[in-house]
């Protein structure tokens, strides 16, 4: 026997007014989370084309615009030392599932590097993630994440025109090395978290981000990064 479905209340929407993302609905990255893998993101509010660094997207005409920086102006360092610079929001707010379900509707776009150059939209290597859920546990535990992944290198290939979903669960942890600070950091990894699931991706733009109905602690989330 099945229940008639109720009306959905919507607990989250972000049409990108202005020209900056609004700091009452979205926050940075919490400090000691800036580096994964070979990504450096920074733990401030500032749009990732200020100077002296930021870790947050840019907006203008409806559109957060999250990049992924090859270059991270640090001239003195040697090839190996080198970090991308990445970008991430994450909604101050989170929602509990179990009251009802939780649905997420966003919009994105794989722009190159948004000066219309044709051969920037073929380059592999890249990641945009939309994360539901993300946990980072406390000492002694494992972090958690569920989200979906578009892979630039996917992306070469019309045929392969698709996300891949990603649940992972953090049982093993890794050592890796922070080359922003010449130092060794542990990271959560799963090992069975690859390969990710495909599905179709259809052809649209980063222009909104909303979540209904009723809102586990689920925390939304953008990023940026390179794998």
């Amino acid at each position: 026997m099945t229940s008639p479905l109720t009306a959905a209340t919507n607990l989250f929407t972000d049409d990108f007014p202005g020209s900056s993302l609004r700091t009452t609905l979205w926050e940075p990255l919490a400090p000691g989370h800036e580096y994964k893998g070979q990504t450096w993101t920074f733990s401030n509010t500032n749009p990732y084309t200020t100077p002296t660094g930021g870790g947050f997207p840019t907006v203008s005409n409806n559109t957060a615009r999250f990049a992924l920086q090859t270059w991270d102006n640090a001239p003195n360092k040697r090839p190996n030392e080198h970090a991308f610079l990445g970008t991430e929001a994450i909604t101050r707010d989170a929602w509990n599932p179990t009251t009802g379900g939780l649905s997420f509707e966003g919009k994105f776009k794989f722009s190159g590097d948004g000066t219309a150059n044709p051969s920037a939209l073929t380059q592999g290597g890249m990641i945009l993630g939309f994360f539901s859920f993300e946990k980072n546990a406390p000492p002694n535990d494992f972090h958690t994440e569920i989200d979906f992944e578009v892979f630039t290198s996917n992306l070469k290939n019309p045929s392969l025109n698709q996300i891949s979903t990603n649940i992972f669960n953090g049982s093993k942890t890794l050592t890796i090395h922070d080359p922003v600070h010449n130092r060794d950091v542990q990271i959560a990894y799963d090992p069975l978290s690859y390969p990710n699931t495909p599905c179709r991706m259809p052809s649209t733009t980063p222009t909104n981000s909303s979540g209904s109905p009723a809102g586990s602690p689920s925390t939304s989330m953008a990023r940026s990064c390179a794998r």
